[in-house]
């Protein structure tokens, strides 16, 4: 997919994050551009720990049905972030979100390499600018430690945790679908 089009799908994507959690700050600006990359691979060691995690996060949580099933975060694949409380109110077993997360995440395939710097280089010039508006030494700070850490993957920042309580897996759009069908 040519980087033109990245850029304007990261704009949207982070514009609607921006709308959704005005005080999303750069760190998960990058986590969200990071699971629209690579969807979950980088999380899943096996199937029985992905869903003893899965169901020890449900326990502690209440469900809620306030708050959307699932925010779309696709840039060439159709990804999804579902949300686990929506999950507990639709009372949609863990059992059967581990198997999709664990599926998803297994057989999650980019289909070409991603140039992660040109990637976080179109990030930089659209969090700079309006709606956003961090600085370009924040953004430039944030970024060459990235580097120096070859683009790994990060959590939410704190000030998102504990306002946004984000409690989601990320799952291609296609598994959601069948599990609804």
């Amino acid at each position: 997919m040519e980087l033109h089009h990245f850029e304007e799908r990261i704009f949207d994507l982070f514009s609607s994050e921006y709308h959704r959690f005005p005080q999303a700050e750069i760190r998960d600006y990058y986590k969200l551009l990071f699971q629209a990359v690579f969807g979950a691979e980088h999380m899943i060691p096996d199937k029985e720990t992905c869903q003893h995690h899965l169901e020890m996060e449900m326990a502690m949580l209440r469900p809620r049905k306030d708050v959307p099933l699932y925010h779309d975060i696709s840039l060439n694949v159709p990804l999804i972030r579902v949300n686990l409380t929506r999950c507990l109110a639709e009372k949609i077993p863990p059992s059967r979100i581990a198997d999709i997360f664990f599926l998803g995440a297994k057989n999650f395939k980019q289909n070409q390499k991603v140039d992660m710097e040109k990637l976080v280089k179109s990030m930089i010039n659209i969090l700079k600018n309006e709606p956003f508006n961090f600085s370009e030494g924040e953004l430039e700070n944030f970024t060459e430690k990235l580097r120096q850490q070859e683009f790994p993957a990060v959590h939410h920042s704190k000030i998102y945790r504990i306002l946004y309580q984000p409690h989601y897996r990320v799952i291609p759009l296609k598994l959601w679908d069948n599990l609804h069908h």
